[in-house]
Formats: structure tokens, C-alpha cells, sequence
């Protein structure tokens, strides 16, 4: 998988000021945190970026609204995006061997 990280203002593996923007982005959507998972392996470059979110508690997303993060993320990095809600993951789901593959794998750019 490819190693990304947004620490101490290094930017590594993002086009730009990606930390002060995702940061806006995050507090714009009410996220707590925001990791990167792997979804498998892959040989294309241009497979869309798997994202895991965690919302802070109290906010229940509709899909429209996850469309319209998995736009904002895209533009945000320049790839495809697919967003997943920590919550189908963590709390809703019966699937132990996915589940711990995706929050093994997950690498956080953001958290509040």
C-alpha cells in the first residue's frame, strides 16, 4: 500500500497544502478522523483512494451527502474517492475479517 501521511505540516504523497485543506474540509463535515484504507492490491495507478471517516457522534449522513464528500475529497486529491462511514464498519457490521483488514490497514490524515 502506498504510505501517506499529513504530520507536523509534511504533506507527503498529497498534491499541495493538502493538511491545511483536508483540515477544512473535516471541520466542514463535522469528521473526527479521516484515514486512508487499502482496499487490496492493485496494479492501477489511478484506482480511486479508499477513504475511512469517522463522524463525530451526533451526525447521521444521508448518501446524497456522501456523494457530495467522495466530490469534495476527489477534487481535494485528484483521484476517485470512495468514502466509508467508520460506523458501517466498526458498529453495523457482521464482516470480522473485513473489518480488521480496513482498520489494520488505516492510515490517518486527519483527526480533531
Amino acid at each position: 500500500m502506498r504510505r501517506y501521511a499529513v504530520e507536523r505540516g509534511h504533506d507527503e504523497g498529497w498534491p499541495g497544502d493538502f493538511a491545511g485543506r483536508v483540515g477544512r474540509v473535516c471541520e466542514r463535515w463535522k469528521i473526527v478522523e479521516l484515514s486512508v484504507i487499502d482496499s487490496g492490491p492493485t496494479d492501477d495507478a489511478d484506482a480511486a483512494i479508499e477513504f475511512l471517516v469517522r463522524f463525530q457522534p451526533e451526525v447521521m449522513r444521508r448518501y446524497a451527502d456522501a456523494v457530495a464528500l467522495e466530490q469534495e475529497l476527489a477534487d481535494l486529491v485528484g483521484r476517485d474517492v470512495e468514502v466509508v462511514d467508520y460506523r458501517s464498519v466498526v458498529d453495523w457490521s457482521d464482516h470480522t475479517i473485513r473489518r480488521k483488514a480496513m482498520l489494520e490497514s488505516a492510515q490517518t490524515v486527519y483527526a480533531a
